[in-house]
């Protein structure tokens, strides 16, 4: 019993290759075309903001492709600030996917990013202009109707600047802070 396992385990392996291989040779696959959509702004309080990007991933294959991930960074002046991701996807055969990508902006992080001087010129705006970096990739597996199989690769990245708005309350606290260091100077 314990020499047929492997043999048995090999066979199965062999097999869902074969499936995974019919699929692709059926077909001439294509990576998926994606594209930013909308940038959403849910709101924030004097800690943060929370944003929402929509993007959209054009799967032009016959064959529906699973195990496809975003992951995303935030940038600030070519500074990174938050790395977020793992969003699974499905992408369906001839079909468009909408993406939510949801995104918190922690003020504090990206005027750490911006270093002092940066976070006064900040203080100046009422927004603070971010980057997102999206990734698209993924080892996916293919799939029809009937079966699925693994064997196919891809990257897709995207790049996009938004104004994040800076909340009133943030102004009115760092307007307090800048009052009481100037009456510890004098």
């Amino acid at each position: 019993m314990t020499r047929k396992l492997p043999l048995f385990i090999g066979l199965a392996l062999a097999l869902s290759g074969c499936t995974a291989l019919r699929l692709i040779h059926s077909s001439k696959l294509k990576a998926p075309k994606v594209s930013f959509v909308s940038y959403r702004f849910i709101g924030a309080d004097a800690a943060q903001a929370n944003l929402e990007f929509t993007l959209a991933a054009y799967n032009p294959n016959s064959i529906g492709l699973r195990n496809v991930n975003v992951g995303y960074d935030l940038f600030h002046q070519d500074r990174r600030f938050l790395h977020g991701g793992d969003i699974a996807v499905e992408l369906k055969p001839m079909d468009t996917t909408f993406i939510l990508v949801p995104a918190v902006v922690v003020y504090r992080e990206v005027f750490k990013a911006a270093g002092p001087a940066g976070e006064h010129l900040l203080l100046d705006h009422r927004s603070i202009p971010v980057r997102i970096d999206a990734l698209v990739a993924g080892n996916p597996t293919v799939y029809n109707e009937k079966e699925s199989g693994g064997m196919f690769q891809f990257s897709l990245k995207l790049s996009r600047t938004e104004d994040v708005p800076i909340p009133d309350q943030l102004y009115k606290d760092a307007g307090k802070a800048a009052m009481r260091s100037l009456r510890k100077l004098f």
